[in-house]
């Protein structure tokens, strides 16, 4: 299964950042931000995890961020308090992997030869 969407890797990975930047515009402010952004960052997590598929270790690495991640989505959220010990693990869960997925897309696109896809 994971072989078959490989190749479709960045654009999945697009489309989950194009969700997270553009979902606020299509569902309500308070449901956005409580029920599908948490949700639109986890399906984002599991695309860098399968743009990192042929990586093991550092997949694995994400993999573990993955429920961190998760773990701080359940252990709570904010709802307009200050912010929690929760929402600081989440908040370097997500700077890890955005960093590692950043340097790793410039790797991956620097080293292909040609681009199929216009």
């Amino acid at each position: 299964m994971i072989e078959k969407i490989y190749p479709y890797r960045f654009e999945i990975f697009f489309f989950s950042q194009i969700t997270i930047l553009f979902g606020s515009l299509i569902a309500p402010g308070r449901v956005f931000e409580n029920l599908l952004s948490p949700l639109l960052f986890q399906v984002n997590l599991l695309s860098g995890i399968l743009l990192l598929y042929r990586k093991k270790r550092l997949m694995w690495f994400l993999a573990g961020l993955l429920i961190t991640a998760g773990a701080a989505m359940v252990g709570g959220s904010s709802n307009g308090n200050p912010p929690n010990f929760f929402d600081f693990i989440r908040l370097g869960t997500l700077f890890t992997f955005y960093n590692i997925v950043t340097i790793e897309i410039i790797k991956q696109v620097w080293r292909s030869e040609y681009i199929t896809k216009m």
